[in-house]
């Protein structure tokens, strides 16, 4: 539900982001620092990096799956769009410290790594690579 039909860059909504004390420059033994994989070579094209705002996302299809690109102080970051705990979508939802909180039932979920940090969620979401080429996003697909 929410989800537009169809692949590509669909139009993003402004995030309620909050700053917080976890960050690239955090310790590496924080929830939310566990290695991204990024076996992945599969890239597909967003949207312009211009056009992601630091404390904004974009939503895409990325092999058949709606995923969330999220523009963190100029640093981008890719999961899954949905929500483990009840399969609503996360876009959308709070961001702090580096986690977005689903909208629905307050799960945390790890944008480094697609982790799940809080009840009523279990189960982790994908976490996606990302890169920058030519001025675009690209998520690393499957």
């Amino acid at each position: 539900p929410g989800h537009p039909a169809g692949a590509g860059a669909v139009p993003r909504a402004a995030l309620q982001f909050i700053p917080s004390s976890c960050s690239a420059r955090a310790s590496s033994s924080g929830p939310c620092r566990t290695p991204l994989r990024t076996a992945m070579t599969n890239w597909i094209r967003v949207a312009p990096a211009t056009e992601i705002k630091p404390g904004d996302y974009a939503s895409a299809e990325v092999d058949g799956a709606f995923v969330a690109v999220y523009n963190i102080d100029g640093e981008f970051f890719a999961i899954d769009d949905v929500c483990t705990h009840d399969g609503g979508g996360l876009a959308g939802g709070v961001v702090e410290d580096h986690q977005v909180i689903c909208p629905r039932h307050g799960s945390r979920f790890c944008l480094r790594t697609g982790k799940a940090l809080t009840p009523p969620a279990y189960e982790p979401v994908t976490a996606h690579a990302t890169r920058v080429v030519d001025g675009f996003v690209e998520v690393a697909g499957e």
